[in-house]
């Protein structure tokens, strides 16, 4: 788990197929030590994790990811003390799965 590691959540709140959370990340988690020295980037399997974790936290329930078909990372995400926001569309489909849908933006620019 990443969470309360590289980083916090400060707020969440679950509605209907939903959940918005808003992250802090640690600017001096050892992981920017590697990726990368000169100029931090939040790694994209980190994201999608933290959205794993996001999601096991808000609604209690146990996740593997099994196929990520569209994933489109548009910006860097850098750990400069902005928050992250957070926001999962989620739908429970047949045999126990749930599809995500999830945007993630920081100050108002969409990153992922």
């Amino acid at each position: 788990m990443l969470k309360d590691s590289l980083y916090i959540i400060k707020t969440i709140a679950v509605e209907k197929n939903s959940v918005e959370a808003l992250i802090e990340v640690n600017a001096q988690h050892e992981i920017f030590k590697g990726h990368f020295p000169s100029q931090p980037v939040l790694p994209g399997a980190c994201v999608l994790q933290i959205i794993k974790e996001i999601i096991k936290t808000a609604l209690d329930i146990k996740l593997q990811l099994v196929k990520a078909d569209e994933i489109k990372f548009l910006q860097m995400i850098q750990p400069a003390g902005d928050d992250i926001q957070f926001s999962v569309q989620y739908d429970f489909t047949g045999n126990s799965s749930l599809k995500l849908s999830a945007k993630i933006t920081v100050n108002t620019v969409v990153c992922c």
